[in-house]
């Protein structure tokens, strides 16, 4: 089952508690220094802490480090809106 929030041009204007949060979590959070710091810094240490002949997972150079940074940061952050949705959906059904 997906549980992804659907979208479709709606916006946080719904009273939707889950769509406001995926507002927030793209206009604020994953583009704040602070995030994107840490962020950063947790992969370094993961890549760090990989054997030598695996760490090319979170890419070959600093460029191709970013753009998989990029996608996990995005990815993350629509797996924890799908939690979310999937807790409503679940709460709403046990009302």
């Amino acid at each position: 089952h997906d549980y992804r929030p659907q979208i479709d041009g709606a916006t946080s204007d719904t009273g939707n508690p889950v769509l406001e949060l995926r507002e927030l979590m793209a206009d604020d959070v994953s583009k704040s220094e602070g995030f994107r710091a840490a962020a950063r810094e947790i992969a370094q240490e993961l890549q760090s802490q990989l054997p030598r002949e695996c760490r090319h997972i979170l890419g070959e150079d600093e460029s191709a480090f970013n753009k998989m940074l990029e996608q996990l940061i995005a990815d993350g952050s629509e797996d924890v809106l799908a939690r979310l949705h999937e807790r409503r959906l679940d709460n709403a059904e046990t009302e």
